[in-house]
């Protein structure tokens, strides 16, 4: 790892630390985002990709405690909330995961990624929307698909009348 300053080493090592967390080398995984909070420990997302590691291994006590320094580090950081509601619900932990789903939706509203029965409970119209623009993306694909075998449909049929009218033998003159 050849960077300028330790803080792009450190971001290196994270990022690598979760890679190797995704390919199952554990221990290589947590040497690396070790080493990252070490060399940068103000950098949420070193802790972020510990959280990350952690989770992958099914340690969400420490995963969360890596969310909650990330959040101490950089409270407006929305996949800092959004980590640690997925990790509160995988627990079934509701209150606390909707807690969370809470801010990261205050945080990033246009996030789609908040399971419904959350996004529910925070914003019931935008819940609405979302079934209202499914059902007009629906529709729409219906008509283009009806529209689609009508086409084809009548290709057939002009196919076959040409073929029809080859058939038949034309009266000579």
């Amino acid at each position: 790892l050849d960077c300028a300053n330790q803080e792009d080493m450190a971001e290196n090592y994270s990022i690598r630390g979760r890679s190797k967390a995704m390919l199952g080398d554990f221990t290589g995984a947590f040497a690396d985002c070790d080493k990252a909070i070490a060399m940068n420990p103000k950098s949420p997302f070193n802790y972020l990709n510990r959280a990350d590691a952690y989770r992958v291994q099914g340690k969400s006590a420490q995963a969360l405690q890596d969310c909650a320094q990330a959040i101490k580090i950089q409270p407006d950081l929305p996949v800092a909330y959004q980590m640690t509601a997925v990790l509160y619900d995988e627990q079934g932990m509701h209150k606390e995961a909707l807690a969370n789903y809470q801010s990261y939706y205050k945080l990033a509203p246009q996030a789609q990624d908040i399971p419904e029965e959350y996004l529910q409970e925070i914003d019931p119209a935008a819940v609405q929307k979302i079934h209202e623009a499914k059902a007009k993306r629906e529709a729409a694909e219906k008509a283009a698909q009806e529209e689609k075998e009508k086409a084809e449909k009548k290709a057939q049929q002009e196919k076959e009348t040409e073929k029809a009218q080859q058939k038949v033998p034309q009266p000579s003159q």
